[in-house]
């Protein structure tokens, strides 16, 4: 996506990662085992290849600004019965 350390490296859609820095990488849970240990700012040797073409590229990390949402239970916080009735108004259909 734009905007993202990697799209600014300039990886594109069905690259595939093959090292990070010295670090091979052959899934998902070695990519974030790796990410786990860096901080943004931190600069990272990606080894990719694109349409069948090793490449490397020098991606930054950035903050991930997302956004995620929780039910309001899970923080600790007390539910009461009118959020009750608000909530599964919301949730359930109105199709009949």
């Amino acid at each position: 996506m734009r905007g993202t350390a990697a799209y600014e490296a300039g990886l594109d859609i069905n690259d595939e990662v093959l090292k990070l820095d010295d670090t091979g990488v052959k899934s998902t849970a070695d990519v974030n085992n790796f990410l786990s240990q860096k901080k943004p700012g931190d600069a990272v040797t990606v080894t990719y290849k694109h349409r069948g073409e090793e490449k490397k590229t020098t991606l930054v990390l950035k903050q991930q600004n997302g956004v995620t949402l929780v039910p309001f239970e899970t923080s600790g916080k007390e539910v009461t019965d009118d959020m009750k009735r608000i909530r599964d108004s919301w949730f359930t259909s109105q199709i009949k």
